[in-house]
């Protein structure tokens, strides 16, 4: 978590796309809807993937296809994630 907030990339811009076009508020309500069908969800966009999230019980795999960003998030990195993802939403909307 700590790289993916010194890396220039758009990890959260891609992850926060996917989060309005579910109508979700935070990554936890986008988790409990997504994986409720399986535990291995791809999302795509004119025919290429471009986000995959994994259910593994005790931890989260998240991969950015796109950027190839992957991220592992325990019980303690899901909250930090919340967290960041509820920054990036603050400043997102304001600056809209």
């Amino acid at each position: 978590l700590n790289e993916l907030k010194t890396v220039q990339n758009t990890f959260l811009s891609n992850f926060y796309s996917i989060l309005k076009k579910e109508r979700c508020m935070m990554p936890s309500d986008l988790f409990k809807k997504i994986f409720r069908e399986g535990n291995e969800i791809y999302y795509m966009t004119r025919g290429d993937f471009t986000f995959r999230f994994q259910n593994n019980n005790e931890e989260f795999v998240l991969m950015d296809e796109k950027e190839k960003v992957q991220l592992i998030l325990d019980e303690p990195g899901k909250r930090e994630f919340q967290g960041m993802v509820k920054n990036f939403i603050l400043k997102k909307e304001k600056i809209i």
